[in-house]
C-alpha cells in the first residue's frame, strides 16, 4: 500500500498495481506462494484507498486470484 499511496502522491493518471502472492518460499528448487487467493483480496480495499485504479497479479497468483480481484471489488 505505501508504493500505491506514494504513486498517487505525484501523479493523476490512472495507477496498476500487480502484487505477488506473498513471499516465495524455495520447495524442492521451486518458488512456493502460500498465500491463497482468499488471503489476497483482503487487501484489495487497502490497495484502492491507497490510489489503485487498476489491480491484477504477479508471481504466485492465477486465474483464481484475478477472478477473486473482480468478486471482492464488486462487493465495494
Amino acid at each position: 500500500m505505501p508504493i500505491c499511496a506514494r504513486l498517487r502522491q505525484v501523479t493523476d493518471l490512472p495507477i496498476w498495481i500487480k502484487p505477488n502472492a506473498g513471499l516465495p518460499e524455495m520447495v524442492d528448487d521451486k518458488a512456493v506462494f502460500r498465500t491463497t487467493a482468499r488471503e489476497f483480496v483482503q487487501y484489495i480495499p487497502e490497495l484502492i484507498d491507497a490510489g489503485a485504479n487498476f489491480i491484477g497479479g504477479c508471481c504466485g497468483t492465477d486465474q483464481g486470484f484475478v477472478e477473486a480481484i473482480r468478486e471482492r471489488v464488486a462487493k465495494l
